[in-house]
């Protein structure tokens, strides 16, 4: 008996002759490039971001950013509480499952209030939304209005806590109803999330400062935001800049 395939296909492909198993090889770990990818390697002084994916997603900056050794090349430096940030308004922002990751390192510590690092603004601001915390070296992460996510995440999982001065790199999934969170390439923390999140057609992309909050005191490098669920071994090519793990 013949019965309709009940599930989903996706990046089906058909080709005219066979292929060599390193080709099938190389399409199994082949996965599509980020909807945005700010290296900021930007001159001093810019008012525009310029976004090196194939979508042409520059942002625009507020306050007085500026542009500072990073972990590769240069990196983007907001002050604590203040003005600083980019952003933009695209439809492509609009995503349900999605991976965000960037090297970053704390250049000031908490100092009671939360500050805001990245947010997807549509709805709210938390789809998904990232703090530094108000009085712990912690990140606040949320994925979507109803508050889900991560309350303290730091370098080895939940309620650990992030050293000033020093570089990191933090990725973050969500694939359907699971949030995890990864540190330098290894995940650390796993949690339910709601599925699907409820955003607006165009939402705003903002780093550092947002519409409800002034900026972490924070430099950023290498971010990427992609609109699916990357693996724990394209997180590390992320995070060694195209390399795999050992490469």
């Amino acid at each position: 008996n013949l019965a309709k395939y009940n599930g989903n296909l996706d990046e089906a492909r058909m080709y005219n002759r066979a292929l060599t198993p390193a080709e099938v090889s190389n399409l199994y770990h082949s996965a599509p490039g980020p909807v945005a990818y700010y290296p900021f390697e930007d001159a001093s002084g810019t008012t525009s971001i310029a976004d090196k994916s194939s979508h042409g997603l520059n942002l625009t900056t507020s306050g007085s950013p500026t542009f500072v050794p990073g972990k590769y090349g240069r990196a983007i430096k907001f002050a604590d509480g203040s003005l600083d940030g980019a952003s933009l308004s695209n439809a492509l922002y609009k995503m349900n499952n999605y991976t965000y990751g960037f090297w970053f390192r704390y250049d000031t510590g908490f100092d009671g209030s939360f500050r805001q690092i990245f947010s997807l603004y549509g709805a709210s601001d938390r789809q998904p939304g990232l703090w530094r915390y108000s009085n712990l070296n912690c990140f606040h992460s949320v994925a979507d209005p109803g508050n889900l996510g991560f309350s303290c995440i730091g370098p080895t999982g939940t309620s650990t806590y992030w050293q000033t001065g020093k570089w990191y790199y933090y990725s973050q999934t969500k694939n359907g109803t699971t949030l995890t969170a990864y540190v330098n390439g290894i995940k650390v923390a796993t949690t339910t999330v709601s599925d699907p999140m409820t955003t607006s057609t165009t939402p705003t992309m903002y780093l550092g400062k947002s519409i409800s909050y002034n900026s972490a005191g924070i430099s950023l490098d290498e971010f990427k935001l992609y609109n699916y669920s990357r693996t724990g071994g394209q997180i590390t090519e992320d995070m060694n800049a195209g390399h795999p793990l050992g490469g």
